[in-house]
């Protein structure tokens, strides 16, 4: 369930500070442009840019702000932990992932917020009902992202080269893990 959301363009003076992070749930921004920065208690800064989504997982101390001389518009969710939700599997190591396009999902976003105001009451079966759209978006970019740095693996390539170039050969894992 959401818990509460938004849309903002800011200025470089935006910066945002939650030094103890969230109790429970999870923080998405989705970039419309470049400019947003996110900053863990390590000190690890984490550009956001546009077309990008980034999360902040529950309990992590952490702030964002816009980038010296630059502007930032992005649109925010908080959502309440759930088992169903497992961000983890589309962010994997990093906390931001560039997506293809990201017009489509900050429309759903939009709709999102018309239909609180249209229907207050059906609003959470709403908001469950698009977010699930949202979501499978963002794990079918993530997944072809993961296809793709796969196939840029210089092992997986030669690996991949092997079994073709000798493709009459009875090829099975054990050998493969021997000779790689």
């Amino acid at each position: 369930h959401i818990s509460v959301g938004g849309w903002h363009c800011c200025n470089e003076k935006y910066h945002f500070i939650r030094e103890s992070g969230f109790d429970s749930g999870h923080l998405l921004f989705f970039s419309v442009s470049d400019g947003g920065r996110l900053q863990f208690s390590n000190g690890n800064i984490i550009k956001i840019p546009a077309s990008s989504v980034a999360w902040i997982p529950p309990g992590i101390p952490h702030s964002y702000f816009t980038a010296s001389g630059e502007n930032w518009e992005f649109y925010w969710l908080h959502i309440a932990e759930t088992p169903a939700l497992q961000l983890k599997n589309i962010f994997r190591d990093s906390f931001c992932i560039t997506l293809s396009d990201i017009t489509e999902i900050c429309r759903e976003i939009e709709n999102l917020f018309h239909s609180k105001n249209k229907n207050p009451r059906e609003f959470q079966i709403e908001f469950s009902r698009r977010f699930s759209c949202i979501y499978h978006q963002l794990l079918m970019e993530s997944s072809q992202q993961t296809i793709e740095q796969t196939k840029n693996d210089p092992l997986v390539r030669e690996i991949i080269h092997e079994m073709e170039s000798a493709c009459y050969l009875d090829w099975n894992l054990p050998l493969l893990s021997q000779k790689y």
